[in-house]
Protein backbone atom coordinates (compact mmCIF):
# COMPACT_ATOMS: atom_id res chain seq x y z
CA UNK A 1 0.00 0.00 0.00
CA UNK A 2 1.43 3.49 -1.19
CA UNK A 3 3.79 3.59 -3.63
CA UNK A 4 7.41 2.18 -3.69
CA UNK A 5 8.83 3.00 -6.92
CA UNK A 6 9.77 6.01 -8.67
CA UNK A 7 11.19 6.10 -11.90
CA UNK A 8 9.58 8.00 -15.16
CA UNK A 9 9.60 4.72 -16.86
CA UNK A 10 7.88 2.20 -14.93
CA UNK A 11 3.89 3.46 -14.18
CA UNK A 12 2.71 2.09 -10.60
CA UNK A 13 -0.48 2.49 -9.36
CA UNK A 14 -1.61 4.15 -5.93
CA UNK A 15 -4.28 1.95 -5.60
CA UNK A 16 -3.94 -1.94 -5.49
CA UNK A 17 -4.73 -2.50 -9.00
CA UNK A 18 -5.53 -1.30 -12.36
CA UNK A 19 -9.04 -3.24 -11.69
CA UNK A 20 -9.40 -1.25 -8.66
CA UNK A 21 -9.36 1.92 -10.57
CA UNK A 22 -11.60 0.62 -13.49
CA UNK A 23 -13.94 -0.50 -11.16
CA UNK A 24 -15.55 3.15 -10.59
CA UNK A 25 -19.36 4.68 -10.35
CA UNK A 26 -19.05 5.55 -14.18
CA UNK A 27 -18.23 2.06 -15.42
CA UNK A 28 -20.35 0.19 -13.24
CA UNK A 29 -23.18 2.34 -14.44
CA UNK A 30 -22.55 1.78 -17.78
CA UNK A 31 -21.73 -1.54 -17.84
CA UNK A 32 -25.67 -2.45 -15.98
CA UNK A 33 -27.33 0.11 -18.19
CA UNK A 34 -25.58 -1.75 -21.40
CA UNK A 35 -26.57 -5.39 -19.85
CA UNK A 36 -29.96 -4.59 -18.35
CA UNK A 37 -31.04 -1.88 -21.94
CA UNK A 38 -31.54 0.63 -19.03
CA UNK A 39 -30.33 3.76 -20.13
CA UNK A 40 -31.74 5.87 -16.89
CA UNK A 41 -30.29 3.73 -14.32
CA UNK A 42 -28.69 6.03 -11.74
CA UNK A 43 -24.77 6.11 -10.85
CA UNK A 44 -26.20 7.02 -7.54
CA UNK A 45 -27.06 3.04 -6.90
CA UNK A 46 -24.05 2.09 -8.06
CA UNK A 47 -21.92 4.59 -5.68
CA UNK A 48 -23.61 3.89 -2.53
CA UNK A 49 -23.18 -0.39 -3.28
CA UNK A 50 -19.19 0.82 -3.52
CA UNK A 51 -19.90 2.80 -0.10
CA UNK A 52 -21.76 -0.10 1.28
CA UNK A 53 -18.75 -2.41 0.46
CA UNK A 54 -16.13 0.06 1.61
CA UNK A 55 -18.01 0.01 5.07
CA UNK A 56 -18.29 -3.53 5.37
CA UNK A 57 -15.09 -4.99 4.05
CA UNK A 58 -13.19 -2.90 5.63
CA UNK A 59 -12.25 -4.74 8.82
CA UNK A 60 -11.34 -7.74 6.15
CA UNK A 61 -9.06 -5.33 4.54
CA UNK A 62 -7.02 -4.78 7.98
CA UNK A 63 -6.98 -8.53 8.64
CA UNK A 64 -5.40 -9.31 5.08
CA UNK A 65 -3.19 -6.24 5.65
CA UNK A 66 -1.98 -8.13 9.27
CA UNK A 67 -2.13 -11.23 7.42
CA UNK A 68 0.47 -10.79 5.03
CA UNK A 69 2.21 -8.67 7.10
CA UNK A 70 3.10 -11.24 9.24
CA UNK A 71 2.93 -14.27 6.79
CA UNK A 72 -0.17 -15.98 8.22
CA UNK A 73 -0.73 -18.82 5.84
CA UNK A 74 -4.93 -18.20 5.68
CA UNK A 75 -6.36 -16.98 2.92
CA UNK A 76 -8.65 -13.55 3.36
CA UNK A 77 -9.32 -11.88 0.34
CA UNK A 78 -8.19 -14.07 -2.35
CA UNK A 79 -10.20 -14.40 -6.09
CA UNK A 80 -13.42 -14.35 -4.60
CA UNK A 81 -15.53 -12.47 -2.19
CA UNK A 82 -18.66 -14.39 -2.38
CA UNK A 83 -18.88 -16.22 0.93
CA UNK A 84 -19.28 -12.99 2.67
CA UNK A 85 -22.30 -12.35 0.79
CA UNK A 86 -25.70 -12.77 2.27
CA UNK A 87 -27.59 -15.40 -0.06
CA UNK A 88 -28.25 -14.32 -3.44
CA UNK A 89 -27.84 -10.64 -2.98
CA UNK A 90 -25.61 -8.04 -3.17
CA UNK A 91 -25.28 -7.35 0.15
CA UNK A 92 -22.33 -8.23 2.48
CA UNK A 93 -23.18 -10.11 5.63
CA UNK A 94 -21.18 -8.05 8.45
CA UNK A 95 -22.24 -11.62 10.29
CA UNK A 96 -19.92 -13.07 7.81
CA UNK A 97 -16.86 -10.95 8.12
CA UNK A 98 -17.06 -10.62 11.88
CA UNK A 99 -17.47 -14.47 12.55
CA UNK A 100 -14.12 -14.83 10.16
CA UNK A 101 -12.25 -11.77 11.70
CA UNK A 102 -12.92 -12.56 15.35
CA UNK A 103 -11.32 -16.94 14.13
CA UNK A 104 -8.13 -15.22 13.53
CA UNK A 105 -7.57 -13.91 16.94
CA UNK A 106 -6.36 -10.80 16.43
CA UNK A 107 -5.69 -8.63 19.53
CA UNK A 108 -8.11 -5.59 19.43
CA UNK A 109 -5.03 -3.12 20.65
CA UNK A 110 -3.45 -4.76 17.08
CA UNK A 111 -6.89 -4.13 15.19
CA UNK A 112 -6.96 -0.60 16.26
CA UNK A 113 -3.79 0.02 15.85
CA UNK A 114 -3.39 -1.25 12.13
CA UNK A 115 -7.02 0.58 11.85
CA UNK A 116 -5.52 3.95 12.61
CA UNK A 117 -2.54 3.20 10.16
CA UNK A 118 -4.82 2.26 7.41
CA UNK A 119 -7.56 5.05 7.88
CA UNK A 120 -7.33 6.99 4.73
CA UNK A 121 -7.43 3.59 2.69
CA UNK A 122 -10.86 2.05 0.79
CA UNK A 123 -11.33 -1.31 0.32
CA UNK A 124 -12.52 -0.44 -2.67
CA UNK A 125 -9.41 0.81 -4.05
CA UNK A 126 -6.83 -0.67 -1.83
CA UNK A 127 -8.19 -4.56 -1.42
CA UNK A 128 -7.43 -7.39 -3.83
CA UNK A 129 -8.68 -6.79 -7.40
CA UNK A 130 -10.01 -10.03 -7.94
CA UNK A 131 -11.62 -9.73 -4.73
CA UNK A 132 -13.10 -6.95 -5.50
CA UNK A 133 -13.66 -7.73 -9.14
CA UNK A 134 -16.05 -10.51 -8.09
CA UNK A 135 -17.99 -8.20 -5.46
CA UNK A 136 -18.84 -6.02 -8.93
CA UNK A 137 -19.87 -8.84 -10.66
CA UNK A 138 -22.09 -10.39 -7.90
CA UNK A 139 -23.52 -6.08 -7.58
CA UNK A 140 -23.80 -6.21 -10.99
CA UNK A 141 -26.19 -9.59 -11.39
CA UNK A 142 -28.29 -9.06 -9.04
CA UNK A 143 -28.62 -4.99 -10.03
CA UNK A 144 -29.64 -6.62 -13.98
CA UNK A 145 -31.85 -9.66 -12.43
CA UNK A 146 -33.82 -6.69 -10.65
CA UNK A 147 -33.85 -4.64 -13.22
CA UNK A 148 -35.11 -6.67 -16.41
CA UNK A 149 -36.57 -9.52 -13.80
CA UNK A 150 -34.56 -12.26 -15.27
CA UNK A 151 -30.34 -13.49 -14.95
CA UNK A 152 -28.12 -12.41 -17.42
CA UNK A 153 -25.25 -14.31 -17.89
CA UNK A 154 -22.12 -12.72 -18.08
CA UNK A 155 -18.33 -14.56 -18.85
CA UNK A 156 -15.58 -12.66 -16.28
CA UNK A 157 -13.96 -12.31 -19.43
CA UNK A 158 -16.93 -10.30 -21.31
CA UNK A 159 -17.20 -8.39 -17.80
CA UNK A 160 -13.60 -7.10 -17.49
CA UNK A 161 -13.15 -6.39 -21.61
CA UNK A 162 -16.73 -3.98 -20.73
CA UNK A 163 -14.80 -2.44 -18.43
CA UNK A 164 -12.01 -1.88 -20.46
CA UNK A 165 -14.15 -0.03 -23.17
CA UNK A 166 -15.43 2.55 -20.54
CA UNK A 167 -11.73 3.19 -18.87
CA UNK A 168 -11.47 6.19 -20.81
CA UNK A 169 -14.91 7.32 -18.99
CA UNK A 170 -13.85 6.67 -16.02
CA UNK A 171 -10.73 9.33 -16.11
CA UNK A 172 -12.63 11.86 -16.15
CA UNK A 173 -14.10 10.85 -12.45
CA UNK A 174 -11.40 8.79 -11.13
CA UNK A 175 -7.94 11.39 -10.03
CA UNK A 176 -5.77 8.07 -9.65
CA UNK A 177 -6.82 6.59 -13.04
CA UNK A 178 -6.18 9.95 -14.79
CA UNK A 179 -2.93 10.04 -12.95
CA UNK A 180 -2.00 6.76 -13.83
CA UNK A 181 -2.94 7.51 -17.80
CA UNK A 182 -0.64 10.27 -17.98
CA UNK A 183 2.15 8.42 -16.30
CA UNK A 184 1.71 5.48 -18.71
CA UNK A 185 1.78 7.95 -21.86
CA UNK A 186 4.79 9.83 -20.28
CA UNK A 187 6.76 6.33 -19.77
CA UNK A 188 5.72 5.61 -23.42
CA UNK A 189 7.23 8.88 -24.57
CA UNK A 190 10.50 7.58 -22.35
CA UNK A 191 10.54 4.80 -23.97
CA UNK A 192 10.04 5.87 -27.27
CA UNK A 193 12.88 8.53 -26.98
CA UNK A 194 15.18 5.56 -26.29
CA UNK A 195 14.70 2.97 -28.89
CA UNK A 196 14.93 5.96 -31.29
CA UNK A 197 18.57 6.65 -29.72
CA UNK A 198 19.27 3.48 -29.66
CA UNK A 199 18.60 2.50 -33.07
Amino acid sequence: MGCSINHNRIVETKAHSIENLILCTLSITHVIQNLSKDTDYEPEIAELWIKHYDEKIYPLMIVDYIIERDKIAIKCMGDNCQRFFINKSSELDENEIAKFVDSLNISPSEFLCIKEKLKSYRPSLHSRGHFFFSAVMRFISCEVKRLCKKTVSISNESLFSNFIAYCQLCSKENELLEELYDASNVAAQVLVKLLKENS
